[in-house]
């Protein structure tokens, strides 16, 4: 049987768009099948950390339907330079087995991690040699020191992450700096070049990489990003150019807004002094390596453009703006969107989903590694424990049954022996028994399905549901779990309607299962339904001055208590 093609998405969320590309590679080849970007919902993201997990899943799932990319799907997620801490030490030339271990060390001795849920991946540096014969002619046994550079992410960046990712259905395959990505794109770029000079722009930082021969040399980072070098506040989307913070959900298709683009010239100067100092250290520290001559930047926003132009009149060299590849074998839209002028803000997710061939020169580093150790050992844990006590209430209850049939044989040939006729009397017990268990058993299996709250949950949704959302239906399955779909009209009010019901009292752990935009020939809206947990009714505590026998009407919504604390 043929190998399915591996398809991977790399999501880049910038705080004002969310960018999404997909690859689907085989063996050493790689094809562009889907490119798509929409709006970042106002507050979504502040300083690179999620802030709404609901909203920015409901945007990222919206996006993926209208993309056509089905549900469960495996992405590499970008962090952006707000978010992740960078920081290059020398460590002891140890064997690569071994660096992990040392790099670990380093990490938890510097604090460079301040949280327990908090994590770091690193990047070799390979420095060159510094004189022709030795580029030549390398020694083996000239071991030079090793430096590494650390990028640490925090916990809370990776909880929030995760849960918008959860809430639109995606698998984290990894989690890499969004700069990182840019770089993968940008050695694409360089292929063909023996040495690369690079810079990846993102909103708060620039991040400079110089490889010589497929190898990172350096890696380091300048507070001067896109927000200083842009004056102009408003953001240009797939629907104009607009103020990104307003209401993505606003309707204002009759609004009439002018944009000029306009550098700030005094950071792209503060950018340019950075980048000079960085090739004059470099071309004296290294002449063998040919960096001066040219270099690509990756762009965040497509107002950074004349960029390009500036960097390249201050430094005397040749800059070049990089962006996804396109082949023959990529689909046919994906490269439409990609040539149309938007092409290079897709650099980013282009690089983290990029496999095969590129990923041998840059490799993955995966921020998501230790989060995804700790939830596959506490699985094992919870499914090693759950098998011990099942096995001892198995051996528990076979103990008990061999222990009491025993006994009933034991008796029954007493009797047999004693008299013969006492044997119809037995019989007659035994049947009555049998009986007297069968109609308790069945007293049981209509017993134990316990009520629940129905009468509250339902005054709680018609006391506060909005009139832009409508309920379909309202089922409580038998495990306790509340399925609640319905209509609303916009994207906003599903939010509000999510956020409102999670305030029930008899609902908790309510989660946006699938929502979908409705088919023109249907009407506008958004399809939704939502999934939580419900109580039953031993666990609600009436007030004091009512029967719980009694049918009564409150107008205070019934409050939950813990089990073992029923009055």
């Amino acid at each position: 049987m043929a190998r399915k093609d591996a398809t991977l998405l790399g999501i880049d969320l910038h705080e004002h768009e969310i960018r999404v590309v997909q690859i689907k590679g085989r063996a050493n080849k790689a094809t562009i099948t889907k490119v798509g970007r929409a709006p970042m919902p106002a507050g979504g993201i502040v300083r690179g950390k999620v802030m709404q997990p609901a909203s920015v899943a409901i945007a990222l799932r919206l996006l993926m339907n209208s993309m056509d990319i089905g549900s469960a799907s495996r992405a590499v997620i970008g962090v952006m330079g707000d978010t992740t801490t960078l920081r290059t030490l020398p460590v002891p030339p140890v064997p690569d087995s071994d660096l992990s271990t040392i790099v670990t060390g380093e990490v938890e001795h510097y604090g460079i991690v301040k949280t327990d849920g908090g994590t770091h991946a690193y990047l070799r540096l390979f420095p060159p040699p510094r004189n022709v014969e030795a580029d030549q002619n390398p020694d083996p046994s000239d071991v030079k020191p090793v430096n590494v550079t650390i990028v640490a992410l925090e916990e809370d960046i990776i909880v929030n992450l995760r849960e918008a990712t959860h809430e639109a259905n995606i698998t984290i395959d990894a989690i890499e700096p969004t700069q990182y990505g840019m770089y993968r794109a940008l050695m694409v770029s360089a292929a063909q070049a023996s040495s690369a000079f690079g810079l990846m722009i993102n909103p708060a930082n620039t991040d400079i990489a110089i490889s010589y021969k497929g190898n990172l040399v350096a890696y380091r980072r300048v507070d001067v990003g896109s927000r200083a070098m842009l004056l102009n506040a408003q953001v240009k989307s797939d629907y104009g150019y607009v103020d990104p913070n307003r209401d993505i959900f606003e309707d204002d298709s009759d609004k009439e807004e002018s944009y000029e683009p306009e550098l700030n010239y005094q950071a792209v100067d503060n950018l340019s002094i950075e980048v000079q100092r960085t090739l004059d250290y470099y071309q004296r520290e290294f002449p063998t390596v040919g960096i001066g001559d040219r270099i690509l930047i990756a762009i965040d926003d497509s107002r950074l453009a004349p960029l390009a132009e500036e960097l390249s009149q201050r430094l005397g060299v040749t800059v070049e703006i990089v962006q996804p590849p396109t082949g023959p074998g990529d689909n046919t839209e994906a490269t439409t969107e990609i040539l149309s002028g938007a092409g290079p803000i897709y650099a980013a997710a282009y690089g983290l989903a990029t496999q095969g061939q590129v990923l041998s020169r840059v490799p993955r580093i995966d921020l998501f590694t230790k989060e995804r150790i700790t939830v596959q050992k506490a699985e094992t844990k919870r499914n090693f424990r759950g098998s011990i006590v099942t096995s001892l209430i198995a051996i528990l209850l076979g103990g008990l049954g061999y222990s009491l049939y025993s006994r009933q044989i034991a008796t029954l040939e007493a009797d047999i022996k004693q008299k013969h006729d006492q044997m119809t009397l037995i019989r007659q017990t035994t049947d009555k028994e049998k009986e007297q268990r069968a109609r308790e058993a069945m007293q049981f299996k209509g017993l134990r399905h316990e009520g629940v709250p129905l009468t509250a949950m339902m005054d709680y949704i018609a006391n506060n549901l909005n009139s832009a959302t409508g309920l379909s239906q309202v089922t409580v399955l038998p495990d306790l779990t509340v399925l609640i779909s319905g209509e609303a009209v916009n994207q906003q009010s599903l939010i509000t309607t999510l956020e409102t019901l999670q305030h029930c009292p008899v609902i908790k752990d309510l989660q946006t299962i699938s929502f979908n935009q409705l088919p023109e020939e249907v009407g506008y809206g958004v399809a939704f339904q939502f999934r939580g947990k419900t109580v039953s009714i031993d666990r609600l505590a009436f007030p004091e001055d009512v029967k719980p026998a009694e049918p009564t009407k409150t107008t205070e919504a019934p409050k939950i208590v813990e089990v073992g604390k029923k009055k």
